[in-house]
């Protein structure tokens, strides 16, 4: 149905493309941010550190 709407498949794998960046880009993010809360938590003297 793609290319019967647009005319090209084009749209649809640079669509698919950006969503394959945009999650490598959140699985390269999260460690950090992770180590950031922990960094955080045991700065505020609360000692309990949760890992999910």
């Amino acid at each position: 149905w793609l290319k019967d709407g647009l005319g090209s498949y084009e749209p649809g794998f640079i669509a698919a493309g950006g969503m394959i960046a945009l999650s490598g880009i959140v699985l390269f993010a999260i460690p950090y941010l992770q180590r950031k809360v922990r960094r955080k938590e045991m700065d505020n003297g609360n000692g309990v550190v949760l890992v999910a």
